[in-house]
């Protein structure tokens, strides 16, 4: 097995654990806010888990995509669907990095909530970045 099949296998199977983690975050504010609970150390961990999943897979997708690229010959090599996947991972990746501790001055509500509403915008550009990718989410679910 080549380094390009290893990073590929990794990026797609790190993607799991993404969905796993997005799903703890978002189950356990939508507890928090309908509960009007505190905002405890379980929360913040979760999230803090979900920003270094998310981290971890665009790490192993940067390296693909240049690895990938520079094994071709071609760093260029399908930039029509690569160029633009990363550019919007990058993106939900930087404004994940936003959401820790931004809050901590505000109530545990407004704190619930916001968070809650960046970790759907950050799902949502994954989304689109997985679509962006030939086969889009079929592909994506299909592995």
């Amino acid at each position: 097995m080549d380094i390009n099949s290893i990073l590929f296998q990794a990026h797609s199977g790190i993607r799991w654990l993404v969905m796993l983690a997005l799903l703890f975050v978002v189950l356990r504010f939508v507890v928090g806010l309908t509960t009007k609970s505190d905002y405890d150390p379980l929360a913040e961990n979760l999230l803090m888990g979900f920003v270094a999943v998310l981290t971890l897979q665009w790490v192993l997708g940067a390296v693909y995509f240049l690895v990938s690229g520079l094994t071709a010959g071609n760093l260029l090599d399908g930039a029509r669907y690569r160029i633009p996947h990363l550019l919007v991972m990058t993106a939900a990746v930087g404004v994940s990095h936003t959401m820790r501790g931004r809050w901590t001055d505000k109530s545990d509500a407004i704190r619930y909530r916001n968070e809650l509403l960046l970790t759907l915008g950050v799902a949502l550009a994954v989304f689109v970045g997985v679509l962006l990718l030939p086969g889009g989410i079929i592909r994506w679910i299909g592995q």
